[in-house]
């Protein structure tokens, strides 16, 4: 009996569904959904399994109206969704159908019993407080939902540009790429490590029982020698809203040709250490894999109940909740 989990990765939008384009092309071991209420967008996509929602009725970047357009569809979700055990949902946050649809879609994913990631993005600041205002609504109703969320914010893309919009497509394929690093990672992680501390599927999702906001960093160097370069960047991260500093429980998965010495293994452990501290929960798993061509790949998982940079923080959830149902989308 195939006991691997099954995941879906769901595109919402046109941010979410070029994303999950450019994994299909690498990431095995996963299914894929694009959800659009853009003809041409659906029309040109490559995907095997896409839906048109609404009909094709533009949401006119209102949250409610991307609602709408998901609930207008929620059989044909429903009907692909259906036996998956982790359901992820990308979207760009600050535009109608992803702001309006994602908290629908992930109730959708929830209600069906699979566990249910968020990643997301939020505006760049050229694009205006109201965008970022709207952003900030949705992630509080996809957080209010979601058993994990992970955000990438674009401003931080062009943190020093004099001129922000130039070249923003090309910016915005640094977010997609780590994105499926993301995916990626997650399937190696729970469907192809060998010798694992995660000896199922409940030990993964109690890491994120009580703190829902998740660090994802992701490296690579070559040769093992170089093992903490491959931490130092993927806990670089600088996209991510959120750091490893107030981290409590962390998931570090190494991809290789060959186990790691305990020397290595504890170099790494002390470099997190030195961040977060020694009280810091670190479950370790490895996917060894002989067609590596000697590259090293680390990937780190991490929450904390206060992961937010304390530079970039997107939004005060404390002072939305007295003014936001998260039931208003559902």
């Amino acid at each position: 009996m195939d006991d691997k989990i099954r995941i879906k990765v769901v595109g919402l939008g046109g941010f979410g569904l070029s994303t999950v384009e450019l994994m299909s092309k690498s990431v095995v071991g996963v299914d894929f959904l694009g959800l659009s209420n853009k003809h041409p967008i659906i029309n040109d996509s490559n995907l095997t399994e896409k839906i048109l929602l609404g009909g094709g009725v533009t949401t006119n970047h209102s949250p409610e109206l991307g609602k709408k357009r998901v609930l207008d569809s929620k059989e044909e979700i429903i009907k692909s969704l259906e036996g998956y055990d982790i359901v992820i949902i990308v979207t760009a946050l600050g535009f109608g159908t992803g702001t309006g649809g994602a908290p629908l879609v992930a109730s959708i994913a929830k209600d069906l019993g699979a566990f249910t990631i968020g990643v997301c993005t939020t505006p760049f600041a050229f694009e205006g407080a109201n965008k970022d205002a709207v952003a900030k609504i949705g992630l509080f109703q996809l957080k209010a939902i979601c058993d994990s969320i992970i955000v990438f914010s674009n401003q931080k893309l062009i943190k020093g540009q004099l001129k922000p919009q130039e070249g923003v497509e090309e910016k915005l394929m640094d977010v997609k790429k780590q994105i499926r690093y993301l995916v990626s990672s997650l399937v190696n992680m729970l469907n192809y490590s060998k010798g694992a501390t995660i000896n199922s599927f409940d030990s993964f999702k109690s890491l994120f029982i009580q703190n829902k906001e998740t660090f994802f960093g992701c490296g690579a160097v070559m040769g093992d020698n170089q093992a903490v370069s491959a931490l130092r960047h993927a806990i670089k991260s600088d996209l991510l809203v959120t750091s490893l500093r107030n981290a409590n429980r962390i998931l570090l998965n190494i991809d290789y040709k060959e186990e790691l010495s305990k020397e290595t293994l504890d170099l790494l452990y002390d470099e997190i250490y030195n961040i977060t501290g020694e009280e810091v929960d670190i479950v370790f798993t490895s996917a060894i894999n002989p067609e590596s061509m000697g590259i090293l790949f680390i990937s780190i998982f991490a929450t904390g109940e206060d992961l937010k940079d304390s530079n970039k923080s997107i939004s005060d959830f404390d002072k939305l909740k007295d003014a936001i149902n998260p039931n208003n989308f559902l």
